[in-house]
């Protein structure tokens, strides 16, 4: 008789301490779902983000685009102006071949030259400076992308967490508790 209460008792789950109860069992799925929900929201938090920042990144190379244009247009424009004044200087030359030169015209060709010469100067120095702060912006925005994408990658499934209890650390002393002693769920 004292065999069959002991083979009963085996069977028990709840008094059998190599079983886990299906209570325990329950309170450890039910604190797996607490934890999968809390690094959802954590997630879903962190694609927000992400997206802002792609959002922001994308308007930022937009913009840097505009001031490369700007830039281009202003260059060829200051490259069109010095043509048009050294045909301009061409056409006065060749006009008065016969005549001796006036240095009042050369003077002011020159003049004008230069005029122009330190405007596009002052103008490509800002946009220079310009473009180097939106590419400092991107840098910027391409490094916090870099580590929101690092942060994503670092959570486990469900299946890691079982396979891996004794590796896995969770934040909390209690999860990390439950994660340890717990078996695979049916």
């Amino acid at each position: 008789m004292s065999t069959s209460n002991n083979f009963s008792d085996c069977n028990n789950i709840d008094t059998n301490p190599f079983n886990i109860s299906k209570k325990k069992k329950t309170i450890c799925y039910e604190y797996y779902l607490k934890l999968k929900k809390k690094h959802c929201e954590y997630l879903s938090k962190l694609n927000s983000r992400l997206s802002e920042k792609l959002r922001f990144t994308v308007d930022e190379v937009n913009s840097y685009q505009e001031v490369n244009k700007s830039l281009c247009r202003r260059i060829s424009n200051y490259e069109n102006s010095e043509k048009a004044v050294a045909k301009q200087l061409q056409n006065d030359e060749k006009r008065n071949k016969g005549k001796l030169p006036e240095c009042s015209d050369d003077e002011d060709a020159d003049i004008i030259i230069k005029y122009n010469n330190t405007n596009m100067d002052k103008e490509l120095k800002e946009l220079k400076n310009e473009i180097e702060k939106k590419c400092t912006k991107l840098s910027n925005n391409l490094n916090e992308l870099e580590s929101i994408r690092r942060g994503l990658g670092e959570l486990p499934s469900y299946e890691e967490s079982q396979t891996n209890q004794t590796r896995i650390i969770y934040s909390d002393n209690s999860s990390h508790y439950v994660f340890n002693n717990a078996i695979e769920l049916d």
